[in-house]
């Protein structure tokens, strides 16, 4: 037996209010509002840290400028993602029916997953770009990986361990 639908939920003001606010404050706002302020307050505190960069370590200084890199990446993923909610708008504020090619909202629904797609592409690049302690962890990535010789290519006593090669005589099982 099918619950009976009643006036409340036939009413399109409530329907518009149930799924338009109410989603809108629990997906977006709240999240959203606690992200803004968390930045904000990082920021504030990277700012402070930076008045004292002298007297840092280098590791703090890369600790610094990591999360330096993540507020970025926070700013990039709060900017992608207000386009959601405007394309929600724009769905409700166009008719499905006149929703085609050519209108703004199909236009605006191509550029919401193209901030989408960029969104999840930029992280690494903004992290190579602003934290130098990254980009040093990642080049000593890439230059240990290409250290790597073939075993016993010139000299079949010795292989190679690590940065030294060793005889193989020398080696107790």
């Amino acid at each position: 037996m099918l619950p009976k639908k009643t006036a409340l939920a036939s009413s399109p003001v409530y329907n518009y209010m149930y799924s338009l606010a109410l989603y809108y404050f629990i997906t977006y706002l709240v999240p959203l509002s606690l992200l803004v302020y968390f930045t904000v307050k990082l920021s504030i505190s990277l700012r402070e840290m930076n008045k004292k960069r002298h007297e840092m370590s280098r590791k703090a200084k890369e600790r610094t400028d990591l999360t330096f890199s993540l507020v970025i990446v926070v700013v990039v993923f709060i900017f992608c993602q207000l386009s959601n909610p405007i394309r929600r708008l724009l769905y409700i504020i166009y008719a499905p029916s006149t929703i085609g090619c050519g209108t703004l909202y199909f236009y605006f629904s191509s550029l919401t997953v193209m901030f989408v797609n960029f969104n999840s592409a930029c992280n690494f690049f903004i992290f190579c770009v602003c934290s130098p302690g990254f980009r040093r962890q990642l080049n000593h990535i890439f230059r240990r990986s290409r250290r790597i010789e073939p075993i016993g290519l010139f000299n079949s006593n010795t292989m190679n361990r690590g940065d030294r090669k060793t005889n193989i005589d020398d080696i107790e099982n």
